[in-house]
């Protein structure tokens, strides 16, 4: 997921003239609070990609986490980017049908930063 977030990153600024940061979670238990709020409280924009399902997932109890830390700092709502909420499917089409890419994260950051 990183070189597709990486990708998207580099799309932003260049095509839109944002300044993207990107967090790379090594770990998540225990996963990095302290590198997230510091970047949450200088942007105010929370964008959360991984490629497990975004019901119920780690995307969910970190955006959690932040509301939790930093309610003050939210300018928008906290975004998540995950798979598609059904089993992952082995052919190569269908996979990134499920699966978020590149687009699915410019197109989300993009969708909470108009409104």
């Amino acid at each position: 997921m990183l070189p597709d977030v990486l990708k998207a990153a580099q799309k932003l600024e260049e095509e839109y003239r944002l300044s993207p940061e990107v967090i790379d979670l090594r770990t998540v238990a225990p996963w990095d609070v302290n590198s997230v709020l510091t970047s949450f409280k200088k942007t105010g924009v929370l964008v959360i990609a991984h490629k497990a399902v975004r019901h119920a997932g780690l995307g969910a109890e970190i955006a959690a986490t932040i509301y939790g830390q930093a309610l003050d700092y939210v300018d928008c709502e906290i975004a998540r980017v995950g798979s598609r909420f059904a089993p992952t499917p082995f052919a190569p089409e269908l996979e990134r049908f499920v699966i978020p890419g590149e687009a699915d994260v410019v197109e989300v950051t993009l969708k909470i930063l108009v409104r």
